[in-house]
């Protein structure tokens, strides 16, 4: 529930806020600095709305520069609060700090004070500057906010407007950035047995390491254009999915576009492309569990492909045919318990104990192999034969060998496995999911 606040409420923080000012210039016998929010009606503080405070305060502290002494800030449920003790002549300070309040839209919801050290604020006017125009329209904001000239839900309307119009595709970008990493470092792990990785090409004989590098490349867009469905779509309507699906469809004909026909990510378009929608919509947490939720009720829509009739059968389909192993969409429907049980805790808890991210990496991928119904490997292997590698992984690590021995046997597995043709792509494309929420976790 979002927290509505009083009349009362911001009247009494308005009165502390003047009196901290107070304080601060007494203490630091500088001007100061004062950044909240023109947000309009009782909801003051959000995740979007403090993305645009963290906005502000890091253009205040860029203009102040060296002349910035002291930084402040505060997220009480009144608003957001930020306070700049600087060394500068107030005047030119306010001046400049007025020219980035007019430079975009985001700017108008900025609400900067410069006080001079008597206490004094300065004013627009004061240094011949013009006062601040409605949200709205072009009178006088001050004239506007007297007369109660607009609703207010319209005045909230054009700050959703403003705030979503400029984080948006930052967002977006920031989760397809984390996805084109995720492919990169699942490809880089090494050694990774019978996959591709920057010491050979594996098991398989029409792609190498640059395949997949040109294939992460051209997918980025794909990825970002995955996030912002998911970043406008919060509730995860039926829509959502289809547009995915056609999203999907175009980036695989990109992909193999780009790798002369190899399928290097056909598995990640689809289960990366759900998380990316899922990040999407759950951006303010980031946590694992709450994206892979989201991602888990957007995947239930793809359940029913698996029992759809026909003569051209995925490799996958003809698996859950045979064996009702449901592959991908399974395990995307029931959130990558996969991922947030398996290969993700193994990645962390090696990273916690100071490995490096390969190492980590090619720890979680044999942890991922011994336990999950890979598709890719049991159609190139047998079912039988996938189940006795799982068993004997398993023994192994059960044994909790150490960290040099869990690298040798992973390239003991590749050059066998290689040799063999058998590849766990699925336990790969696991792997850089692991990689994915990870890095949305730390940045």
């Amino acid at each position: 529930m979002q927290n509505e606040v009083t009349l009362e409420e911001m009247l009494l923080s308005r009165e502390e806020r003047a009196e901290r000012q107070r304080k601060l210039m007494k203490h630091f016998r500088l001007p100061l600095v004062c950044l909240t929010m023109n947000i309009a009606g009782p909801v003051k503080t959000s995740p979007l709305i403090r993305m645009g405070f963290e906005e502000g305060a890091r253009r205040i502290c860029s203009l102040l520069g060296d002349t910035l002494e002291a930084r402040i800030e505060r997220a009480p449920k009144t608003g957001y609060e930020g306070y700049y003790l600087f060394r500068d002549d107030p005047a030119e300070v306010k001046r400049r700090l007025v020219s980035q309040e007019e430079r975009d839209a985001l700017g108008r919801l900025l609400d900067v004070d410069v006080l001079c050290t008597d206490g004094a604020k300065i004013s627009r006017e004061e240094t011949g500057l013009p006062a601040r125009s409605c949200l709205l329209c072009s009178n006088p904001a001050s004239a506007c906010a007297r007369s109660r000239r607009h609703p207010l839900s319209a005045l909230r309307e054009r700050t959703d407007e403003i705030l979503s119009g400029y984080f948006t595709p930052r967002m977006a970008g920031a989760v397809s950035e984390k996805a084109l990493r995720a492919l990169l470092y699942e490809v880089s792990v090494s050694p990774k047995p019978g996959l591709v990785d920057r010491l050979n090409s594996g098991a398989h004989k029409d792609m190498d390491f640059f395949s997949f590098v040109d294939s992460a490349l051209v997918l980025r867009p794909y990825f970002k254009e995955c996030a912002l469905e998911g970043l406008r779509d919060r509730s995860g309507s039926a829509g959502l999915l289809e547009r995915l699906r056609v999203r999907g469809r175009e980036a695989e004909r990109v992909m193999l576009r780009a790798t002369g026909g190899a399928n290097t990510h056909k598995g990640l378009i689809f289960s990366l492309g759900l998380l990316c929608a899922a990040a999407g919509m759950r951006y303010e947490t980031a946590r694992p569990r709450d994206i892979c939720e989201a991602a888990a009720g957007l995947a239930q829509g793809t359940l029913p492909d698996l029992d759809v009739p026909g003569e051209n059968l995925t490799h996958g389909e003809e698996l859950y045919r045979r064996y009702q192993i449901r592959g991908v969409r399974g395990e995307a429907a029931q959130g990558f318990p996969s991922v947030r049980t398996i290969g993700l805790p193994a990645l962390e808890r090696a990273v916690s104990r100071g490995l490096s991210l390969n190492d980590a990496g090619v720890i979680a991928l044999l942890h991922l192999i011994a336990h999950v119904q890979d598709t890719n490997f049991i159609v190139r292997c047998g079912l039988a034969k996938a189940e006795e590698i799982q068993k004997e992984l398993r023994t192994f690590l059960s044994g909790n060998p150490p960290i040099q021995g869990m690298l040798e046997k992973a390239a003991l597995l590749d050059g066998e496995w290689s040799h063999l043709g058998f590849s766990p792509g699925g336990c790969a494309d696991l792997l850089a999911l692991c990689f994915f929420l990870h890095f949305l976790q730390v940045g």
